[in-house]
């Protein structure tokens, strides 16, 4: 996980058109019969979202972990965890036949929604556009060596879909393998109790082989054929830890760039958070199409128990995505490429096309009682 320093002019840029709102807002005709604070409320919410827009577009492309300060879109150069990463969300496997009829475990399968773009995912932006109701939230569930189970525990996860042969894999010399990449903001997540955000990247090869250099083995047993993976993590861009019960004050930015990095930006109301790793580690630009977003248990298979007050909870999850054109994606039902869970029961999804204003999006509810 490594980023980039922006110009400064770029961050006066945003200042000036963060101003341009606070000055516009007020002759709009929706605040006519609002309040001075109605006002400056809405006032601040658009230009925080403009900034967020904004700071994820300019993910900085260079290595280490840096973080912006709204309203500047310029970020400075932190230091990343000196910590062991902890949690480890781990891959949720199916049986399945590939083409040439060897036996092999892919992910997939899990009870979730995720986007599918009709040519190759540059970028997906990724938040919960209402979260109301929540009171509580435990990790419960995870596995020994992990994950952790406790209160405010919780993973956000960007997951991609699990390349069967991708270039990514076969790049390292196994003729039958699989690559797969997250993108995840956790609290809790070194060793040393911090939270932060990074990308975890995995290779699943036939067992017997050696993973690649950097890389460490981690066996699953589960199928003769494929049977050990590969992960390796990028550095950890350190933040506070916040309630899992503030959703909608979250969301995560995945890019990747041929060439170039790949990049996870995690914004919390005015600030931003930036951390990457580069491309090649597994290709992630020639083959990422579709992904996953919610909100999970710490790792480990865990799983993220929510509590809901009197009138029950709703939480709005949307998935924006750029794929070089304005189509309206797939909206993949009964998918997910990750072992963890929630206790959500999911609603419907509606995938919806570009505009000038927003890019190519699922959108899906998901409630507690």
């Amino acid at each position: 996980m490594q980023p980039k320093l922006m110009s400064g002019l770029r961050g006066g840029l945003l200042a000036a058109t963060v101003m341009g709102l606070l000055g516009s807002v007020s002759v709009s005709s929706s605040a006519v019969a609002q309040t001075p604070s109605d006002v400056a409320t809405q006032a601040t919410k658009e230009a925080l979202e403009s900034w967020h827009d904004s700071v994820r577009h300019l993910a900085p492309p260079t290595t280490g972990c840096f973080e912006a300060n709204y309203p500047s879109t310029v970020w400075k150069s932190v230091a990343c965890s000196a910590g062991t990463l902890k949690a480890r969300p781990a891959p949720k496997f199916k049986k399945a036949i590939s083409a040439n009829g060897m036996d092999l475990y892919t992910v997939g399968g899990g009870n979730d929604y995720a986007v599918k773009t009709a040519s190759l995912t540059s970028l997906a932006n990724m938040w919960f556009p209402e979260a109301t109701g929540l009171t509580s939230e435990q990790s419960g569930g995870a596995q020994s060596g992990a994950g952790s189970n406790g209160s405010n525990l919780y993973t956000l996860q960007g997951n991609t879909q699990l390349q069967v042969n991708s270039v990514g894999c076969t790049q390292y010399g196994y003729t039958s393998c699989a690559a797969w990449e997250q993108f995840v903001y956790g609290t809790g997540v070194t060793s040393t109790g911090e939270s932060g955000a990074f990308i975890q990247t995995w290779i699943f090869i036939p067992g017997g082989e050696n993973c690649p250099a950097g890389f460490q083995a981690t066996p699953y047993g589960a199928s003769p054929e494929l049977s050990t993976g590969c992960v390796t993590n990028s550095n950890i861009a350190i933040t506070p830890a916040e309630p899992a019960t503030n959703l909608a004050h979250m969301g995560i930015v995945a890019t990747a760039t041929a060439g170039g990095n790949d990049v996870i930006t995690y914004t919390y109301d005015g600030k931003a958070y930036s951390v990457s790793q580069p491309d090649s580690t597994v290709q992630l630009a020639k083959w990422w199409n579709t992904t996953e977003f919610n909100v999970f248990g710490d790792g480990g298979a865990g799983e993220a128990q929510f509590t809901a007050g009197s009138s029950g909870a709703t939480v709005k999850v949307r998935v924006g995505v750029d794929d070089g054109s304005t189509a309206a994606p797939t909206c993949l039902g009964s998918y997910g490429t990750t072992g963890e869970t929630n206790n959500f029961t999911l609603g419907n999804c509606t995938a919806t096309a570009g505009s000038a204003s927003a890019r190519p999006a699922i959108n899906f509810t998901e409630t507690l009682p």
